[in-house]
């Protein structure tokens, strides 16, 4: 298998600690739940993830500003607008969902799709739904740089848990976990939401072998696949 360098180094750092000494797999469960019940990061939500191509970023903007109230009125309220920095048009929301039948129900109305055709969406939405994690202290508003990796994994609680002893790790390297989520059918399906300071230092991080040997330990069995994308204001 092949992997990208940002792939390599994000999964180096998220997974390096599942080479030191482990606790029993009943000890580390009882932990994560102890964890889940006190820490109020840990409060799950639904989320949609929306990816689409659009004709112009500044036509888009505008139809996207337009059905803000829309959106609200049916349970969707956007956190995120990215934009891919490899193709600029290739647009990617991140939104959490306060009422999914609702939510579902206008994504699907034929009236919002005639209102994306108007605003230069090109082709078919692509809709993930998820359920996860609502971290704390996200800046909804402004500019950055973000990535979104997306990966399947043999055993969720088995990876959450080499996962969350990394958090030292990774806050060190400035980068910031806005989003842990699964998929809602599959919760194997995994997609990390991670605000970064620098592309190009999240490349030198690389250490290839070390990541692999991790990764294959933490139950990774999918070659992940890595967005990089810059935070748009909304």
């Amino acid at each position: 298998m092949r992997f990208s360098a940002l792939t390599l180094c994000l999964f180096t750092l998220l997974f390096a600690s599942c080479q030191q000494e482990k606790t029993t797999e009943e000890t580390s469960q009882s932990t994560s739940t102890e964890t889940v019940k006190k820490d109020p990061t840990y409060e799950m939500k639904d989320y949609l993830i929306i990816s689409h191509e659009i004709s112009g970023y500044n036509q888009w903007k505008m139809g996207f500003d337009a059905g803000d109230s829309d959106r609200k009125k049916n349970g969707i309220n956007v956190l995120h607008v990215l934009r891919n920095t490899e193709d600029t048009n290739q647009v990617e929301m991140v939104c959490e969902i306060e009422r999914l039948q609702e939510a579902k129900e206008f994504i699907a109305s034929p009236n919002l799709k005639h209102a994306m055709e108007m605003a230069g969406v090109e082709g078919d939405m692509r809709l993930e739904w998820m359920t996860g994690r609502a971290a704390e202290q996200i800046t909804k508003n402004g500019e950055g740089q973000m990535v979104i990796t997306r990966f399947h994994v043999a055993s969720y609680e088995k990876w959450k848990t080499a996962f969350q002893k990394d958090e030292d790790k990774r806050t060190a390297s400035n980068m910031e976990l806005v989003n842990l989520l699964q998929d809602a059918e599959d919760h194997n399906n995994v997609m990390l939401v991670m605000r970064v300071s620098d592309f190009n230092k999240v490349d030198e991080l690389t250490s290839s072998m070390e990541f692999k040997m991790a990764m294959l330990d933490a139950g990774v069995n999918s070659i992940p696949r890595v967005s990089k994308l810059n935070q748009m204001s909304i």
